[in-house]
């Protein structure tokens, strides 16, 4: 999800980028890696966990608090699990 932010060059003493750059830049590069290798398994983890809690609506809240393509990335690898459930530990 990209945040429409005017770009604002604060800098600091000496050249130092302020605290609000980095974060702009820190956020653009999660975003690309987001679209390059998709959600991270902290989320799938949690997408895997409130999936098998089986409160739909818990489930809902949680997913639309992600951007639509981190949500349709989440859903396609709920779905593929579920295809091919995971071998070994039993809380998977």
């Amino acid at each position: 999800m990209t945040i429409d932010r005017p770009d604002i060059r604060l800098v600091a003493t000496h050249g130092v980028p302020s605290a609000g750059a980095l974060q702009r830049e820190y956020e653009r590069t999660l975003e690309r890696q987001r679209e390059r290798y998709g959600p991270a398994k902290a989320t799938l983890d949690a997408a895997a966990w409130l999936a098998r809690y089986g409160d739909p609506k818990r489930f809902d809240a949680w997913l639309n608090g992600h951007s639509p393509q981190e949500q349709l990335a989440i859903l396609e690898w709920l779905e593929q699990r579920n295809k091919n459930p995971p071998k070994g530990r039993g809380d998977e």
